[in-house]
């Protein structure tokens, strides 16, 4: 019992130390938290809508493309412990519904979905030395290098505006461009797509890969799409295509 109630303990301290570095914004019930729109028809319209709102450098559009509220009420801790049979602090949502746990799950979804973006906005401007931190704390020897280092990490939003969307991408597609044919559609990696669905309580899923050009590099972004009712979000940029490319999830679902 004491062994539970520590583990469940970790995991508030967690979500509320998460939770502060997320700026709310109301919604229209005065305190309630609104953060993703209304849904999109289909995946490609979604992707889409993302491109625009990146284009823009419009963060919050960018939000409103996921689903937020809808994936955290979905989200079944339980199935995504026991696909991993394991449980940890760090894992982002709570295993517990009613406040102020609900709340917690929202604001742990915006936290993780901003963490995503800010990985591929600073892979985009080729800042990949603070990506993800993969190579552990980078090293300062003088203030000038400091100084340096601040100015290069300043990119200018406005030239996002650059990037040029050439095809939105279906699966089987992504999938013969990227040298996946004949593994992204095998019976073992659908299985293992539906086994990493299951935390999620998606009516139905698909991934879809957006090519793009942008200052003078060819990029494709890479998004696991979700659908809860009729309506189509963006889930992640960690999704199954993502793994077996083995893109760096410090690279925001960008391969190039």
């Amino acid at each position: 019992m004491k062994k539970t109630l520590s583990l469940l303990l970790a995991f508030l301290l967690f979500a509320l130390m998460t939770a502060c570095s997320v700026q709310v914004t109301p919604g229209s019930g005065g305190n309630a938290l609104q953060f993703e729109g209304n849904g999109f028809d289909s995946p490609e319209e979604t992707a889409r809508a993302y491109m625009e709102a990146l284009q823009n450098g419009d963060i919050d559009g960018m939000i409103r493309t996921f689903a937020v509220e809808t994936y955290a009420k979905n989200y079944d801790m339980e199935a995504f412990m026991w696909r991993l049979q394991s449980i940890n602090p760090s894992m982002e949502y709570l295993p517990a519904e009613g406040e102020p746990f609900d709340e917690l799950n929202i604001l742990n979804r915006v936290n993780d979905i901003r963490r995503q973006i800010r990985w591929q906005l600073l892979a985009l401007f080729g800042l990949q030395d603070w990506n993800g931190m993969e190579s552990g704390a980078r090293a300062f020897h003088d203030e000038n290098e400091v100084a340096r280092y601040v100015e290069d990490f300043s990119p200018d939003l406005s030239a996002l505006k650059k990037i040029n969307v050439l095809e939105v991408l279906s699966p089987e597609d992504a999938a013969a461009e990227l040298g996946l044919d004949g593994i992204y559609d095998s019976e073992q990696n659908q299985r293992n797509i539906a086994n990493q669905m299951k935390p999620y309580h998606a009516d139905d899923w698909s991934h879809m890969t957006v090519r793009f050009d942008f200052d003078g590099e060819e990029y494709c972004l890479l998004f696991e799409m979700l659908c809860y009712g009729d309506k189509w979000y963006v889930g992640s940029f960690q999704g199954n295509m993502s793994l077996l490319l083995g893109i760096s999830i410090g690279m925001g679902g960008l391969y190039f």
